[in-house]
């Protein structure tokens, strides 16, 4: 059976790579080879190459390129290779992720419903397509997929692992792209309803020990996976030293000693390895000495400047010159926040055509419409069916099934924070339908087990 799953999942995503070409991809090939030699460089902040942000999918494929001997020097014009070299490291990272699926999904359900639940999902056919290619929404896909499965083993199971596993690859989803910063009201709202509705008889930790472990997970991610973080740096002498190596450790240390007081089934405890007063004393002293031999000095240099008579141009050159990294900073934050804000509010200069019109917004029922088209007549009539039961359990007031529950809760909260987005295409709301194919397999699970029943009543009827 682990046969057959592995060949499901990988050989419909590495074969036949070098056909086609979708849009956008040439962007994201050249970025991904920006993104290496920026690395190969030590310049950091060519990392940051859209607001995207794409990181995963430009360590993706700059790994890719390197393998396939594009790391000097990149072709003047796309080839296949590069196609495929791009594509096939997007596509791994995608179906080792659609492993961990079915392995958290059977912590979740029972083993026969994770086999149909990862056949539904890995043999969708819109997210099949996206895994293909090189590009963003498939990789965010899959690390929201596993943040929601880790989040929902934590409330099942109150084990913390997981609540650190949903955090990490919220900060995997969030470096693919910036919509993944829906995970994090829904996230919070998931722990606050759980906690309100059960208080676990103290096995819980904590809503605000939840919530900040979680987010220091996350951010402890993108800082060591996005290079761009190490830009800020203070300066001893001629070295330039980023704050990243000695911040890192005393978020990871924060991360314990949140969850170091109550923990779940066992002590979270590294005194027996290391005396962690010591350990985080010595970090701590290691960043005030260097805010005290940099920072100040940073801080009175640009007061001095902005006290001067030099006029602005040459006040910037004087900035960029002796404080490098918050020239840096200061040139590109607006970039990104600028860009998001257009993504936001500024539709696509190409028009769509739904539903008989041609507009460049479609408006709030596009994705919806979308969904519709692109899920299959078989989770259609599954998601119908799905539907009446739970009308039904609202009616006798039966609690519904907790994880599809929460799933439901996504699909719903997700499509419609994207519907009020200007920037629309189809592909953006990829994220749904694996989540939509989990509450198909659920209503066919349920299904399994009511018809028999409904047989012996209409027998024990005709009686």
């Amino acid at each position: 059976m682990g046969l057959v799953l592995l060949l499901v999942i990988f050989v419909p995503r590495l074969t036949s790579l070098e056909t086609g070409w979708s849009y956008d991809e040439d962007i994201w090939i050249l970025q991904s080879w920006h993104f290496l030699d920026a690395i190969r460089h030590h310049e950091w902040m060519r990392t940051y190459q859209s607001y995207h942000p794409g990181v995963t999918t430009m360590w993706g494929g700059a790994i890719g390129l390197w393998v396939s001997g594009f790391a000097k020097e990149f072709p003047r014009s796309f080839t296949v290779e590069t196609l495929k070299a791009t594509r096939m490291s997007v596509a791994l990272i995608v179906s080792a992720g659609l492993l961990l699926v079915y392995l958290l999904l059977t912590k979740i359900y029972q083993r026969s419903f994770a086999w149909l639940a990862i056949l539904f999902i890995v043999l969708n056919p819109f997210y099949l397509a996206h895994s293909r290619i090189a590009h963003t929404d498939a990789l965010l896909t899959t690390f929201i997929l596993l943040s929601l499965l880790s989040m929902l083993i934590y409330l099942k199971q109150y084990n913390l692992k997981y609540l650190i596993f949903s955090g990490i690859f919220a900060g995997f989803s969030f470096l693919s792209k910036t919509s993944a910063l829906l995970l994090f009201p829904y996230s919070i709202a998931i722990l606050a309803i759980s906690n309100k509705q059960k208080k676990c008889e103290g096995r819980r930790i904590g809503i605000w020990r939840e919530v900040i472990s979680w987010l220091l997970a996350g951010i402890l991610t993108v800082l060591l996976v996005w290079p761009v973080s190490l830009v800020p740096s203070f300066r001893i002498k001629n070295w330039s030293i980023p704050y990243v190596p000695l911040i890192c450790p005393v978020i990871a240390l924060g991360l314990w000693w949140v969850l170091r007081k109550k923990t779940i089934h066992r002590r979270l405890s590294l005194t027996k390895l290391f005396n962690w007063k010591i350990i985080t004393a010595i970090i701590l002293s290691m960043i005030i000495v260097s805010l005290l031999l940099s920072l100040p000095q940073d801080v009175y240099f640009i007061y001095k400047l902005t006290h001067s008579n030099l006029a602005y141009h040459q006040i910037v050159a004087q900035i960029q010159t002796k404080v490098p990294w918050l020239y840096k900073i200061a040139t590109s934050v607006p970039g990104p926040i600028r860009a998001i804000v257009e993504a936001t509010f500024t539709p696509h200069s190409t028009a769509h055509l739904f539903m008989g019109k041609l507009d460049a917004d479609p408006g709030i029922f596009f994705y919806p419409g979308t969904i519709l088209l692109r899920s299959s007549l078989i989770v259609l009539l599954l998601l119908g069916i799905g539907l009446l039961f739970l009308i039904l359990d609202l009616r006798n007031r039966r609690i519904p099934n907790t994880p599809t529950l929460a799933f439901l809760g996504f699909v719903v909260f997700y499509t419609i924070a994207l519907s009020f987005v200007s920037k629309k295409l189809d592909r953006f709301v990829l994220p749904v339908y694996p989540c939509l194919d989990i509450i198909a397999v659920a209503t066919l699970w349920r299904l399994k087990e009511n018809i028999p029943k409904f047989i012996r009543r209409i027998s024990h009827l005709n009686r």
